[in-house]
């Protein structure tokens, strides 16, 4: 028995390579929509600013500020990939992968 043959339910190479498609798609997905929705905080600048200023300044509020931000733009991406932009599971072959 090849490994290119099922039979049925087992997975095929083209099976495998289409999951191997859809999980490359699916992760590299993850990192676009990320890197969009933090390239609009400007972190590298808010911090900047923070630091460039003179004297004391509320700076460890700011900074947890942007690093909340940051994280709940990732969580966001993160989750909109998931469940909606491209989901793994309900796209991926249904086979049973051998052993």
């Amino acid at each position: 028995l090849s490994s290119s043959d099922g039979p049925s339910p087992l997975c095929t190479q083209a099976n495998m390579a289409s999951l191997r498609a859809l999980i490359l798609d699916h992760e590299n997905t993850h990192w676009t929509e990320a890197r969009a929705a933090i390239v609009q905080l400007r972190t590298q600048t808010a911090l900047e600013q923070l630091t460039a200023l003179p004297g004391t300044s509320p700076i460890l509020a700011e900074y947890e500020k942007v690093r909340v931000a940051y994280v709940q733009a990732i969580d966001r991406a993160n989750n909109d990939v998931d469940t909606t932009l491209l989901p793994v599971a309900p796209n991926a072959p249904a086979c049973d992968m051998r052993k």
